[in-house]
């Protein structure tokens, strides 16, 4: 593999504590110590370096879906459904799909571990039985994988499509309460006392579900927890009515409880942010509201959101590298040496993506900036 030096970059690397003008090394796709030989050199003075961006949960339906992802920084996405065959391309960003948990994800029996699996997910499907959910934290925790969790009570959200509120009640259409998602991180949260192991809940959508978590980590519990753009950036009333924007999952709620999620990431309660991009077909968006799939183009609006939100730059590079590779055990997210060759060249003043660079590969550029 081919080797590269990045010089005199302004190196963010939260996991490490780096945050000082110096030179990045790769070789062989990994960081190192050295200045290897032979290497191609990349004057990047004035530019902001940092490690690869990480998406916890990303649909990979087409080759756009690859494309959008270099573009917008990321190195790393973690996919819940087994990418089209035939879409990847040589500098494409590495995919990691995430086993089930149970058979099928039917939430019925345990699924085995394959081999090199570090992550556990049923998807947007969560296990109603305790008893099955307590086995799986028990089987997780012996073979030192992650359990990700999508926190829903069935029978509680029924056939909702909004958060129970003024703007589910106005539009006329089914509603989801707040304890279809936090009666399952209280119900988790108990089982993991006991069941030991480390628990990942994805895209938590209220302040209440914010408020459990918060406890669990003072109680000394290994548990993280993500949340979506949408659910930082927009609410039930900030969205036109049946708008198929507004058709996420979980469901969009008050703005009170956007405002409590934007103040968890930014005090590092809540220690990522997955984009949960889903690029829906026209056939998929043209249904009445209440049949419309659920989904977006997501990754878009990842970075940019942190990056206009009021929190040191290190919070927001690590919100994207060192917070999720913590939360689900991954190997990457810093620049020290060994880690993956992922980075990212960012415009110091206005955050735009520059270059992606994937195992020591530059595999994105943006214009004539190097």
């Amino acid at each position: 593999m081919s080797a590269l030096i990045l010089k005199s970059a302004l190196v963010v690397d939260p996991r490490n504590n780096k945050n000082a003008v110096g030179d990045i090394y790769f070789e062989n796709g990994l960081v190192v110590s050295h200045a290897p030989s032979g290497a191609q050199v990349l004057d990047v003075a004035g530019h902001c370096l940092v490690p690869g961006f990480v998406d916890m949960r990303c649909t990979v339906r087409s080759r756009a879906d690859l494309q959008l992802a270099l573009e917008q920084g990321y190195t790393t996405l973690l996919c819940p459904q087994e990418a089209p065959d035939g879409i990847f391309f040589p500098e494409a960003p590495k995919c990691l799909h995430m086993a089930p948990l149970t058979r099928g994800r039917e939430g019925k029996e345990l699924a085995g571990v394959p081999p090199g699996a570090r992550v556990l997910f049923d998807g947007n499907r969560s296990i109603g039985n305790a008893a099955l959910m307590r086995r799986a934290m028990q089987y997780a925790s012996a073979v030192g994988v992650v359990v990700m969790v999508h926190a829903e009570d069935k029978l509680l959200s029924g056939k909702g499509v909004l958060g129970e509120g003024a703007a589910a009640l106005s539009w006329g259409i089914p509603c989801v309460p707040v304890s279809a998602e936090a009666t399952v991180i209280a119900r988790d949260l108990l089982l993991l006392e006991e069941a030991g192991g480390h628990l990942h809940f994805a895209h938590i959508s209220c302040k209440r579900s914010l408020q459990l978590i918060a406890e669990a980590k003072q109680r000394g519990l290994s548990v993280t927890a993500d949340v979506s753009p949408m659910h930082l950036n927009n609410w039930d009333l900030s969205i036109e009515a049946y708008s198929p924007r507004a058709r996420v999952w979980p469901p969009l709620r008050a703005e009170e409880d956007s405002l409590a999620l934007r103040e968890g990431l930014k005090s590092g309660l809540i220690d990522a942010i997955a984009s949960d991009h889903y690029r829906r077909t026209k056939d998929e968006i043209e249904e009445p509201f209440e049949l419309c799939v659920p989904g977006g183009e997501h990754l878009n609006t990842v970075w940019p959101t942190l990056w206009s939100m009021d929190m040191p730059l290190a919070d927001k590079i690590a919100r994207l590298t060192s917070g999720p590779a913590r939360a689900l055990r991954l190997g990457g997210g810093h620049l020290g040496e060994g880690a993956f060759a992922d980075a990212v060249v960012l415009d110091v003043k206005t955050g735009q993506v520059l270059k992606t660079i994937v195992d020591g590969r530059i595999c994105f550029s943006r214009g004539a900036m190097l």
